[in-house]
């Protein structure tokens, strides 16, 4: 059948009905499937069944129907092939299909390219699709399951447009990080986004952290996880299972990874607050679409970044971060290239670092990290350092001659404490003042983050 004379809407329909004949007549197989190989474990959290779509023993069984003939179980598989072979004729109907799969009338498996990646992909594989997306097995389910695959089908013979793709042809790279609750989406221009992770449940799967996070997965305590994503267009590319693939790849966007830690370490700055950087994942696209066209919705290209196993707390509560702040990271990111954004950067960096800490001497780390973060931003020199920062940060910071004074008071006990931690305990007044760690920095951080947002602006 030629693409100008498909009648789509025929076609949707005729795979729904059938569908909804072959969800009631498969049941029964798949019952006693699961009595001779071990049912699967079911999941629970919270009185809410979490146990999934048991895809693996559904294809098992729809393949055990197509070859029954060949094995001399015909007769005990005669009604689920009565119901199957129908959805499988519906599908060969459907003009991207049947040009992939050729003349041949025993063809059953068709090229499926999905960005960087190829897999053989049978029919039965798309049926299962088609009931992983509609548990209650209801017509509607099928009808709505029917027109996106339809759309699936057809976008792979359309140049993918951002502006123009449908909801499954947006796809997206994440960049996940940890420590902040998120509101909304909040665009950060430039084609980025940042997004709670609870809202990209569709592209990310819960478990693809639990190398990382594995008490945060188990817990469910995942709300002050969020991400930097890109969209990007993408379509299917269905072709014979003997054609030579001869698409062009997708490729990160350019500096993907440098844009979203440069942002990334901007935030910690603008908020004050810890940011780490969990996992990356290039080229996610929904799970709708991975089961529409039979396939495994895993993890594309992930790369680990810092586990977070011991920042775990079953007590935490992180509040919602404000949005001003952000928009304000936005607004500073947005305007790098005509500011002094290059020249502070590494310290920024620094900072960003500081916060992220870790050990038993973090708290000592985090003052080394903001006395190089004073003297990148200040170059004090040689001699007289901390009168020199001392000065620069007064008349920086300071709006009234009280207010330079008690700056330079704080900042005189910052380096004090920083000596001591370089030079240890020398005296009883060194040894003081390594008590005084927390509180020199904390104080020190609040300067360095007001002087590196002011000297950004």
């Amino acid at each position: 059948m030629k693409l100008e004379k498909f009648d789509d809407a025929s076609w949707r329909q005729r795979l729904a009905d059938g569908l909804v004949v072959l969800s009631s007549a498969q049941k029964p197989y798949l019952h006693r499937y699961w009595q001779s190989h071990g049912f699967p474990a079911q999941i629970t959290y919270n009185n809410h069944d979490e146990t999934p779509f048991p895809a693996d023993d559904l294809y098992m069984v729809y393949e055990d129907a197509r070859h029954s003939i060949r094995f001399g179980n015909a007769e005990y598989y005669s009604e689920l092939k009565a119901a199957l072979d129908p959805v499988r004729g519906v599908l060969r109907d459907h003009p991207v299909i049947a040009q992939a799969l050729g003349p041949r009338i025993d063809s059953d498996e068709v090229q499926v390219g999905i960005l960087n990646s190829t897999t053989l992909t049978s029919l039965s594989q798309m049926i299962v699709g088609q009931m992983a997306q509609n548990g209650s097995g209801s017509s509607d389910g099928f009808l709505q399951t029917a027109s996106r695959l339809n759309a699936l089908l057809l976008s792979s013979t359309l140049r993918p447009d951002l502006g123009q793709a449908n909801d499954l042809n947006v796809g997206m790279d994440v960049a996940l990080f940890f420590g902040l609750r998120v509101p909304h989406e909040i665009d950060l221009g430039e084609g980025y986004s940042l997004i709670p992770l609870a809202l990209l449940k569709n592209f990310v799967d819960r478990e693809w952290l639990r190398e990382v996070a594995p008490e945060h997965v188990e817990w469910r305590r995942t709300e002050a996880m969020f991400a930097i994503i890109h969209r990007f267009a993408w379509r299917p590319h269905i072709r014979n299972k003997h054609s030579i693939d001869e698409r062009s790849f997708k490729a990160l966007p350019p500096l993907f990874h440098r844009w979203t830690e440069e942002f990334s370490n901007l935030l910690t700055v603008t908020l004050g607050a810890r940011t780490t950087r969990v996992m990356t994942f290039e080229g996610c696209i929904s799970r709708v679409a991975s089961d529409l066209l039979g396939q495994h919705h895993g993890p594309n290209s992930p790369q680990k970044g810092r586990p977070i196993s011991h920042l775990f707390s079953s007590f935490a509560k992180f509040e919602e971060a404000d949005v001003k702040d952000i928009e304000k990271a936005r607004s500073l990111f947005s305007r790098r290239a005509k500011t002094d954004y290059a020249d502070f950067a590494p310290a920024m960096y620094r900072l960003a670092e500081a916060y992220s800490r870790d050990g038993r001497f973090a708290a000592q780390d985090r003052v080394l990290d903001l006395a190089i973060v004073f003297e990148r931003m200040f170059k004090p020199g040689n001699r007289q350092i901390s009168k020199t920062l001392q000065h620069e940060l007064a008349e920086l910071l300071g709006k009234d001659e009280e207010e330079k004074n008690l700056i330079k008071d704080r900042v005189a006990h910052f380096y004090n404490v920083r000596s001591a931690i370089i030079h240890g305990p020398l005296d009883n007044r060194k040894e003081r003042l390594l008590r005084e760690v927390e509180p020199a920095w904390l104080a020190g951080a609040k300067f360095a983050r007001d002087a590196l947002l002011l000297k950004l602006e």
